[in-house]
This record gives C-alpha cells, sequence and structure tokens, in this order.
C-alpha cells in the first residue's frame, strides 16, 4: 500500500481552511496544487521571522498539519527552491514535512537557516534523494550539528554544501557520492574550500591566502 494513499483519496475533496493556521498558508497550498509558476521557491518561517513583503512564505503555527505541506510538497513540480527557517521541536511532525521533500523531483536547491534551537531534532529526518544543493546557516550546536549530519546521510544526489562544519558533517559529506564542492564556514578561524573532497584553498578572516 503505498504510504500517500491516505492522502490521495481525500486531496480532492480536503478543506484547506481545515489543515492550515491562516489564509496566506492557505493560499500557498492553493498555488501548491494548482502549480503556480510564480511558485519557484518556498520559505518556511517561525511567526517571528515573518517578511511583509515576500509572498512566498509558509508560517508554522499550531494548527498547521505537516504531513499535508509535505503532500502538496511532494505533489508539485514548479519548486526548485526551499529556505527552511523553522522546523517543528516534534520529530515526528518534521519527518511528515520532508515525507514531501523526498517525493518531489524538482526541487534541487534547499537552505537551512536559522536558529539551532527551533529547528532541532526535526534536521534528522530529513529525506532529499534528489536535492544537488544544501546549505546550512546555522550557530552550531553539537546536537543540531549531529540531527543535521543524521539527515545529510540521505541526500544521495548531493552535489554541492556550502554552510558549517563539523568532523561529524564533513565525514557524512566524503560518504556522499556525487559531492563535488563544500564551502565551509569553520567557527570564526575562516573558510574552507573543497572540490572532490580535497582541500583546495584554506582563507582566513583576513583574507590571506594559505
Amino acid at each position: 500500500m503505498s504510504e500517500n494513499q491516505g492522502y490521495d483519496a481525500l486531496a480532492a475533496t480536503v478543506r484547506l481552511k481545515d489543515i492550515t493556521s491562516s489564509a496566506g498558508n492557505r493560499a500557498i497550498l492553493h498555488r501548491m496544487k494548482n502549480n503556480d509558476p510564480a511558485l519557484e521557491y518556498l520559505y518556511i518561517l517561525s511567526p517571528d521571522n515573518i517578511n511583509p513583503d515576500e509572498p512566498n512564505q509558509y508560517v508554522l503555527r499550531e494548527g498547521d498539519h505537516l504531513g499535508w505541506l509535505g503532500y502538496f510538497i511532494g505533489e508539485n513540480f514548479t519548486l526548485t527552491e526551499m529556505y527552511v527557517h523553522h522546523l517543528p521541536a516534534d520529530i515526528g511532525q518534521a519527518r511528515e514535512m520532508f515525507k514531501g521533500f523526498e517525493r518531489n523531483k524538482t526541487i534541487t536547491s534547499v537552505d537551512i537557516c536559522g536558529d539551532t534551537t527551533v529547528l532541532n531534532e526535526g534536521l534528522s529526518a530529513m529525506n532529499m534523494p534528489h536535492v544537488k544543493s544544501i546549505g546550512f546557516d546555522c550557530q552550531l550546536e553539537r546536537d543540531a550539528a549531529h540531527c543535521f549530519a543524521l539527515g545529510l546521510r540521505q541526500c544521495k544526489s548531493l552535489k554541492s554544501y556550502f554552510g558549517m562544519l563539523t568532523a561529524e558533517i564533513l565525514t557524512v559529506l566524503s560518504t556522499l557520492p556525487m559531492v563535488k564542492n563544500i564551502i565551509a564556514h569553520v567557527g570564526e578561524a575562516g573558510i574552507i574550500l573543497l572540490e572532490g573532497k580535497e582541500v583546495l584553498r584554506w582563507s582566513n578572516c583576513s583574507g590571506k591566502t594559505s
């Protein structure tokens, strides 16, 4: 039995107001369902980070059903970029959302940014086998970095990574078969540029190259 069979059976009749917390989120799901060509990217945000000038944002609040959000992401074929700035602390809810990422064939770039205390364990539920580029711009705490590394292992098509780096994240990147480029920030020390998993250049904060 298909994992999405329940959603498939209800998709034509589900009322968007029953699965969302706001008119803005309902509008986003409606645009997803209709493959609005202007919906090429989407921000997933907390209520604290709403941008009133951004038309493509889904603001997570109590009342938003992440299984349905994931379902419509998975069915959509106009989205190519996702900006995840907020995840629920409940790993089960995060996993439901990432199931949509897993099924989607057009999203190739995902940027994860924000406070790791709100991204939390949801990072370990990442399953994005078609994504080719991932950015991870967070203030790293050990638990969040570990959760991110767990999720990163499932991104088998990844070619480019940019963002914060720990030994565990680098170990995972080295096991992914298609990774070619890494631009990694290492705390305040500087930036490491890698290609083909070999260090090419080290740039420190003063801009000197060794």
